[in-house]
């Protein structure tokens, strides 16, 4: 089965403050964490420093629960957010630009950096209204969160939106998956898009599929 690509979210800044700097310099940045316990304790560079997330979160230490292990956000934007992810970014309750995700680096005045070239929504994606807002609300600016259980949702609304963007929806993982079952059932709550989904696949593999007479 061919790699299915991630989506995430991310904030540029406090109330999106830093949006158009991302957009002119073509990254994201997971903001500098100085203010965390046992901060003084990580070798800064991640990728130069430690062999994998296991190597990372074994030496640096931390003394509490789970959710409040600050690390994991280190670990998910450095090893596993993977090049080729998508990328979207949050502001004010909207999705303003997404991009294609590249390569991590380290600058010791900024910080922690993925390469992205965005692509402004425009307008922006208002969620406001939808199931999304509830769980996207991170109030951390800079915090990233793995959006893909919402990814048949979010084109539900760019649809609404009238707003095509370029994104891997060619479905192939999906074609692979009733290549061998010859049948597919989607779950999930009411409202989530399974319905839409299942009507854009079936047009996408229909069309790829039809064999001239």
């Amino acid at each position: 089965m061919s790699k299915n690509v991630s989506w995430w979210k991310i904030s540029p800044g406090r109330q999106g403050k830093d949006w158009n700097d991302w957009v002119e310099k073509n990254y994201c940045i997971l903001y500098n964490w100085n203010e965390q316990p046992y901060y003084g304790m990580i070798k800064m560079d991640l990728k130069k420093n430690y062999n994998s997330p296991e190597e990372f979160l074994e030496k640096t230490g931390f003394k509490g629960g789970v959710k409040q292990d600050w690390r994991l956000q280190l670990k998910t934007f450095v090893w596993d957010v993977v090049e080729g992810d998508i990328a979207f970014a949050y502001k004010k309750s909207e999705f303003v630009g997404f991009g294609k995700i590249g390569s991590y680096y380290y600058d010791r005045n900024i910080g922690h950096i993925r390469d992205i070239k965005w692509e402004k929504i425009e307008p922006s994606l208002d969620l406001t209204k939808s199931i999304l807002i509830d769980d996207l609300g991170i109030p951390a600016a800079g915090t990233i969160k793995n959006i893909d259980v919402y990814k048949n949702e979010i084109l539900q609304l760019l649809k609404q939106n009238h707003t095509n963007i370029n994104i891997n929806s060619d479905y192939s993982d999906l074609t692979d998956l009733i290549n061998h079952k010859y049948q597919i059932i989607f779950y999930g709550p009411p409202g989530t898009g399974k319905t839409y989904m299942a009507r854009d696949f079936a047009v996408n593999f229909i069309k790829n599929n039809l064999k001239e007479e």
